[in-house]
């Protein structure tokens, strides 16, 4: 037989339909609580059910004919009730002989009998019917107007467990559900019963960072005072002069190394996201970076987020309780960094932070190119160096495997030429 399992949500259903289906009810009567019905497909016979002292009380819903029966015993009993048979006409009976003439008998008038108490009204059967069969729940209603019961059933099945679509989600054969509702754990992450999905993937709002210009996400760590993304960048900022790039033009390098900026994109001179520093590219001018150095100026992190001042990465140094000459390994990665006879360029990362050595691209009149992978690693700060009344160079923060310092500051060794390209970091705002 092919089944399909009702999961029984009130036993409330069955003594109402008993009820429905039988004569007066002046008595209580025992009634046999199952807690599945099963369901016999469209074309199966009911004759090939086993019905037995083993199955008596389960209910079986037959789709051919929309009815409910229950096992007794001995047979399958329609819930509906069925009309009788007719009886057979019977046979005349033969014509006896004629017995010999009786006396006449005395006549006496009979007594008349008592009349009889007046029998109890029947209690009127409860009508029920399917009212809704969608979407793996079908919904019983029996009765009508205020004294009307509706119930729930489940037909989803899960594997081969029988579930609430409206409360879960069944994925891979096993079931979900993120503060009674359904998610997918394969699109979503249940955090404090809530779903949450970042560009379709699970995404964990207290330790991510969605950004929702791309999609991308990213783990972020608290350093002291302040909330720091754990990786670099990586949104594809190209506004005319105002670049960002690839090591080696390499696509796999931006998914770990994240992209490198010229000053002019890390700050968002094109005002696509904020006017903090429009026009403050190269050969800027005072009038046209008035606000450049103020804090915070978002440049080019996402919503929320800020380009981190030079004195907000000399509270990172801080953070980690050492003078910035000893500071570094705290911060680097425990990976990547090369490795030589003289040093051990790789960290402890004890801070969290993750820095890896991602190298930039210089361009001058000397050379173009890709330099310092594994080696080095230099992040902008929101504040320029101004000479006179251009500016052209901006300040940095970085590393090296050669040696234990975390070089930040406002020092002519701590500068880049905005034409450079070098990553970036963001700060949550506060």
């Amino acid at each position: 037989m092919n089944k399909v399992v009702y999961t029984r949500l009130i036993g409330l259903l069955m003594v109402a339909l008993l009820a429905a289906c039988g004569d007066s009810v002046t008595e209580t009567t025992t009634v046999y609580h199952n807690d599945d019905i099963a369901v016999l497909a469209a074309g199966d016979s009911l004759k090939n059910q086993t019905c037995d002292s083993s199955s008596i009380g389960e209910l079986l819903y037959v789709t051919d004919s929309t009815e409910l029966f229950l096992c007794n015993g001995k047979k399958w009993t329609s819930l509906k009730g069925e009309r009788g048979k007719t009886g057979k006409t019977g046979k005349d009976g033969k014509k006896g002989d004629d017995g010999p003439k009786g006396d006449d008998g005395e006549s006496l008038p009979g007594d008349k009998g008592l009349q009889g108490p007046k029998g109890d009204d029947g209690v009127a059967g409860t009508s029920c019917k399917i009212v809704s069969d969608k979407d793996g729940v079908v919904v019983i209603k029996c009765g009508d107007g205020e004294d009307a019961d509706s119930v729930k059933m489940y037909k989803s099945i899960c594997g081969s467990t029988p579930f609430d679509p409206e409360k879960a989600s069944c994925v891979n054969g096993e079931t979900f559900s993120c503060g009674g509702k359904p998610y997918n754990p394969l699109k979503e992450e249940c955090v404090d019963g809530k779903a949450y999905s970042c560009n379709g993937k699970p995404f964990n709002p207290t330790k991510q960072l969605c950004d929702e210009r791309d999609g991308q996400m990213y783990n972020f760590v608290k350093v002291g005072d302040n909330v720091w993304m754990a990786e670099n960048l990586n949104y594809n900022y190209n506004v005319g002069s105002a670049k960002s790039m690839c090591y080696d033009d390499e696509p796999e390098n931006c998914e770990k190394y994240g992209r490198l900026y010229t000053w002019s994109a890390a700050m968002d001179s094109a005002a696509k996201f904020s006017n903090d520093c429009k026009n403050c590219g190269f050969y800027s001018s005072a009038e046209s970076s008035v606000k450049a150095g103020s804090d915070p100026m978002r440049g080019v992190c996402p919503e929320g987020w800020h380009m981190p001042s030079v004195g907000e990465w000399q509270d990172v140094v801080s953070a980690s309780g050492k003078a910035s000459g000893s500071a570094a390994p705290y911060f680097k990665s425990t990976t990547d960094w090369l490795v030589n006879e003289d040093v051990d360029g790789n960290g402890a990362d004890e801070m969290g932070m993750n820095i890896l050595p991602a190298g930039e691209f210089v361009t001058n009149k000397l050379r173009t190119e890709y330099q310092s992978l594994h080696e080095k690693t230099y992040f902008w700060t929101s504040l320029e160096m101004r000479d006179q009344d251009v500016s052209t160079v901006a300040f940095t923060a970085w590393l090296s495997y050669a040696d234990t310092e975390f070089y930040v500051g406002s020092f002519l060794d701590n500068r880049h030429g905005k034409d450079q390209a070098i990553s970036v970091r963001c700060v949550k705002n506060n």
